[in-house]
């Protein structure tokens, strides 16, 4: 039974939300304890998704406040103290404009929560609407999105000792010391068995432990924007030229778009590469990916619904309420949401999309619930409704965030270990509501045994990314669906979809640089630097 705290009767010496403000002291290293660190970070994913009774945060709080309240509801459950410990990182929040003590309130339903549940609440209350909490260090800590960014916390130093300690126990206790996701490939996992001593008695990196780490098993350390990947030396190499190629192919395209230029007399299309003479062998194709969407929708969606009573005419309004109803008797849990919001920001003088007619053709008695839905939301004046399935829910939300470049940036939380890869890419195309194909050419590497832990939150394009990797795949973005093939086929799409160089330009051939030294060669007449912006161009001799 939790009990009821007035709001600002806190004691700031008795609680364990600690407020970070001096960046001085944030730089130095800290010592901690890995084992037991990694083990309090098991009893707080299990504290986060236990449930909190929310009717004694009814009454007026402060963001402190809340926090204290829900770290004494837990304490009284558990009849401990300090069960969730909380830091705030007052500092990166009072940047982004966010103060500790703004009001905060929380709704009449749901009566429960689970921990997590409420924490994201809390945060997306404040002004900002940049704020994240992760598990980092044994603690709970809040911060922004900026603060949370794998790049800043690969730089917390840390004083650390490791001696005789499997690569992959040290791997893991890294990741959780840093509140980073750290991916290891499961073709190296001979390797990350050895044993691994070092003594980093003045302060390291959680990057530079890492990489000195993982070197003495002859591996290497690839960091993408949300994980770092500990993989082998060669896949390194490749994937680091494929970084720089898609970095390289960013540029040209942000040049392209700052020097407009007619074309008089389009070049030929470029011509595919050749092709090996070793063919892959098609293979049956796998059930639900491979021949089409792996985002399977529920029967719900294909439920017949009476359209006799809409036909007289009605609003947008009554469909949805129509459309709640049926998810909520045959759904199994699955629910609408309109984002108002959205079509509100889009189309501010535009009227409330509830108030849309719609009236339906006389000669259609029965619709699929998903057709109707669609066939409603058609009606709205503005023309720029979607609606995409994801997770249990039915979203009407604006075009532009239903594209599959919106979905893919979307945050994924998940796990698998030693699963195919056909099981996790429907996992994940669940999870993101994108539409998936896979080639049946690659049926065969789909059933490749993937592993990733991806439950500090990672973007679905990377985590598609780096699990196709390690069954030697590729992704590509075609209209609306993404397509998982093998890496030559997926280069032969791109050239054919990329933009072509206007009339007497050549792109200039720039070699992989994997020191990161940016060198300017020379001028040449008709040649385009796109890495640092040349806008003149001339005729290509």
């Amino acid at each position: 039974m939790s009990r009821r705290i007035a709001p600002g009767a806190f004691c700031l010496s008795g609680l364990a939300v600690l407020f970070l403000l001096a960046p001085a002291a944030a730089q130095q290293p800290e010592t901690p304890d890995g084992k037991a660190a990694l083990q309090r970070h098991r009893q707080l994913r299990a504290l986060l998704k236990e449930s909190v009774d929310l009717p004694d945060f009814q009454v007026p709080l402060s963001f402190n406040d809340a926090l204290r309240l829900i770290q004494h509801t837990l304490d009284d459950a558990h009849k401990a103290k300090n069960v969730l410990p909380i830091r705030v990182d007052a500092e990166a929040l009072l940047a982004e404009g966010d103060q500790s003590d703004m009001p905060v309130n929380f709704p009449p339903s749901p009566r429960r929560q689970s921990v997590a549940g409420a924490l994201r609440f809390l945060l997306a209350q404040l002004p900002s609407r940049n704020a994240m909490f992760l598990l980092r260090g044994g603690a709970v800590e809040i911060t922004t999105a900026r603060g949370a960014s794998p790049k800043r916390l690969l730089q917390k130093r840390y004083l650390l000792t490791f001696e005789k300690r499997p690569l992959a126990e040290v791997v893991e206790e890294l990741s959780v010391l840093g509140g980073v996701n750290v991916i290891v490939d499961v073709r190296i996992a001979d390797k990350v068995k050895a044993p691994v001593t070092a003594s980093f008695s003045n302060g390291v990196s959680v990057e530079g432990a890492l990489r000195l780490l993982a070197d003495m098993a002859s591996l290497k350390v690839f960091l993408t924007e949300e994980a770092a990947y500990v993989t082998s030396a060669a896949n390194a190499q490749a994937l680091e030229k494929e970084q720089w190629g898609r970095q390289e192919e960013e540029r040209r395209r942000a040049w392209r778009d700052l020097n407009p230029l007619p074309l008089e007399d389009p070049p030929p299309a470029p011509s595919a590469p050749p092709r090996s003479g070793k063919k892959e062998k098609a293979s049956a194709a796998l059930p639900g990916i491979s021949t089409g969407v792996a985002v399977i929708e529920p029967p719900v969606l294909r439920e017949m619904i009476d359209t006799k009573p809409l036909q007289a005419g009605t609003t947008l309004d009554k469909v949805f309420d129509l459309v709640r109803r049926v998810l909520k008797e045959k759904g199994k849990g699955a629910r609408l949401v309109v984002n108002e919001a959205a079509f509100a920001e889009a189309n501010p003088d535009a009227p409330d999309i509830k108030e849309t007619p719609v009236k339906l053709p006389a000669d259609v008695q029965q619709l699929p619930l998903l057709d109707l839905l669609r066939l409603a939301i058609s009606r709205i004046p503005t023309n720029d409704a979607a609606c995409f399935w994801r997770q249990g829910v039915l979203e009407v939300t604006i075009v532009e965030r239903a594209t599959v470049e919106a979905l893919l940036s979307h945050t994924v939380r998940a796990k698998f270990e030693r699963r195919p890869l056909s099981e996790a890419l429907k996992a994940l195309a669940e999870l993101g509501g994108v539409t998936l194909v896979l080639d049946p050419r690659c049926a065969r590497r789909a059933e490749f045994a993937v592993s990733g832990d991806f439950r500090h939150g990672v973007r679905l394009q990377n985590a598609l990314y780096l699990l196709t990797n390690m069954a030697a795949l590729e992704t590509v973005t075609v209209e609306n669906v993404v397509y998982v093939t093998s890496p030559l086929n997926a280069r032969r799409i791109r050239e054919e979809r990329a933009p072509a160089l206007p009339a007497g330009v050549r792109a200039f051939p720039w070699a992989a640089n994997p020191a990161g030294v940016e060198r300017i060669p020379a001028a040449q007449p008709g040649v385009y630097y796109p890495l640092f912006g040349k806008r003149e161009m001339k005729e290509a001799p």
